[in-house]
């Protein structure tokens, strides 16, 4: 196998985009910066024209490469920043679609900072673990859309987020 090991060049997404050559696997060292939890061995998939999605899926020219992992879905793969006080709703959709995608949960472990209505796909799953929560500085609505699945280890909706669940969550 040949393997490229992009952490020690600080390598992130963008710069596994930008790849020459073709490697079997390769380690990136961050989403957008090292350590920021979108770090990870991704492999090779060859013969793939699989649409990346910019967490599990990565593209470099004509390769797809595809992350190795095992259990839930970091949402910090999509771009999710835990306290950060920036709204988090995009990276959140995009970590909840890769879930409906995958058929499997998107685990939050961190303060989710949500500041518009949002809606939770069908056919995907939200894990608020120990210490994962959405919060609001102002009243936003948190549908999940029928279909979906949600679960939470402790409190999973702080100050400004009411969480709508309809018929057949």
């Amino acid at each position: 196998a040949i393997v490229e090991n992009l952490e020690a060049k600080q390598k992130l997404y963008a710069d596994l985009e930008g790849l020459t050559g073709t490697y079997d696997v390769v380690y990136v060292a961050g989403r957008t910066t090292k350590g920021d939890g979108g770090q990870g061995w991704f492999a090779r998939i060859p013969g793939s024209s699989a649409s990346p999605d910019n967490g599990i899926t990565l593209r470099a020219g004509a390769n797809v490469y595809v992350r190795l992992f095992s259990g839930p879905i970091d949402p910090r793969w999509y771009g999710v920043v835990y306290g950060s006080g920036s709204d988090q709703g995009a990276a959140v959709l995009d970590a909840q679609t890769a879930s409906a995608r995958y058929g499997l949960p998107v685990e939050y472990r961190g303060q989710v900072f949500l500041n518009a209505d949002r809606t939770i796909p069908a056919a995907s799953s939200v894990h608020c673990a120990m210490g994962g929560s959405f919060v609001a500085p102002v009243p936003v609505v948190l549908t999940f859309a029928a279909g979906s699945r949600f679960f939470a280890d402790g409190v999973a909706f702080g100050q400004g987020v009411q969480p709508k669940f309809p018929r057949g969550v």
